[in-house]
């Protein structure tokens, strides 16, 4: 299929941003194309949204970044995209990127595409790939990507976009670092599913605590799709010795909540918007001596779904420039995909 494509602007030259992006730093730049134009990939915002939802917005609006493309198989929605954004526009990703060979490419098409798409964006063996999760529908098949990437050394970053929210990570790594010290228990709510969003919740979990040791399932429902049932389960994790997955019914109300009692911190949060954090301190209890209760909570504010886009691609620019350890890669992805896979399977053995 031949490409087709649009100019910048009417009269082909760079945007009026793009100028005032290149006056604003002199750091090493890179050019960066998106494969899929939907909704993620560049319908979800505006140019002019205060929030930064798609690929193309948080591309458009990083400094150190051009965004040079956006490909689509179905030419209206290639050529609308392009419109918007103010880039260049191709009906086909091979064109696009033989034509640009962009330094980073984001893979936003539907799920049962990305295998091939990933296989023929390392053709042209960009610096970095960025791809929507989950990489593909079967383990193996990313095991097979896995495999073939580690060759060829590209580096791939999946987004599991908890893992971009700033204030979230900084709790993450005070964690880790022994500041709340050791986890005692924890607790996930979620509704519509364990592989839908249970596999947000669930890969928050494993960000945190590390690999699962034991799971035991409690309960099952469906309350989205059929194949897809909401389960309730104990875990235990590496480091967190009790973890209880709990489920709510998306029919009634959709729900995400996280509570984390660590030694010396409790931490709550829920998950839609950007909703502030709270954090309660444990302190002497100023009624009764000898006992410990925990002070009224100070709420950071999390960058939430508003911001988690244009973080990622912050991180992608920081793991090229200054080498920042990849925060999700195909690995972790098929980790957290097999533990909600296993859950699944699992929970079968609860139905009468």
């Amino acid at each position: 299929m031949s490409s087709s494509c649009s100019s910048k602007s009417p009269n082909g030259s760079p945007s009026t941003n793009m100028s005032v992006k290149n006056k604003r730093t002199k750091a090493k730049r890179y050019t960066a194309a998106v494969i899929g134009a939907g909704r993620i990939g560049a319908f979800f915002d505006a140019p002019n949204s205060k929030e930064v939802l798609t690929h193309a917005h948080a591309y458009s609006t990083h400094p150190r970044i051009e965004f040079v493309g956006i490909a689509d198989g179905r030419p209206s929605h290639a050529e609308a995209a392009g419109k918007r954004w103010q880039t260049p526009w191709f009906d086909d990703a091979e064109d696009m990127l033989s034509i640009l060979r962009p330094d980073i490419v984001s893979v936003c098409v539907p799920t049962e595409a990305h295998a091939t798409t990933l296989r023929l964006i390392t053709k042209y063996r960009p610096k970095l790939v960025i791809c929507e999760k989950p990489v593909t529908n079967a383990l193996d098949e990313t095991r097979k990507l896995i495999r073939e990437f580690k060759r060829l050394r590209i580096p791939v970053l999946v987004n599991h976009s908890r893992r971009f929210d700033e204030a979230l990570a900084k709790i993450r790594d005070r964690f880790r670092t022994g500041v709340y010290g050791n986890s005692i228990s924890a607790s996930m709510l979620y509704t519509r599913g364990v592989l839908n969003n249970g596999s947000h919740v669930l890969d928050v979990a494993r960000w945190f605590f590390g690999e699962v040791k034991r799971i035991r399932p409690l309960h099952t429902h469906v309350d989205g799709l059929r194949h897809d049932p909401t389960v309730d389960a104990h875990l235990v994790f590496e480091k967190c010795p009790s973890f209880f997955l709990m489920s709510g019914d998306d029919r009634r109300y959709s729900l995400v909540e996280f509570d984390f009692l660590f030694e010396n911190a409790r931490i709550r949060f829920s998950d839609f918007g950007a909703p502030p954090i709270a954090i309660q301190i444990p302190r002497p209890d100023p009624l009764y001596t000898g006992y410990r209760t925990l002070s009224f909570a100070k709420t950071i504010q999390a960058s939430g779904h508003t911001r988690n886009m244009y973080n990622l691609v912050r991180h992608a620019v920081r793991h090229l420039s200054e080498r920042e350890p990849l925060r999700c890669t195909m690995e972790d992805a098929r980790r957290t995909q097999e533990l909600c896979l296993t859950l699944a399977k699992k929970a079968r053995s609860l139905k009468a």
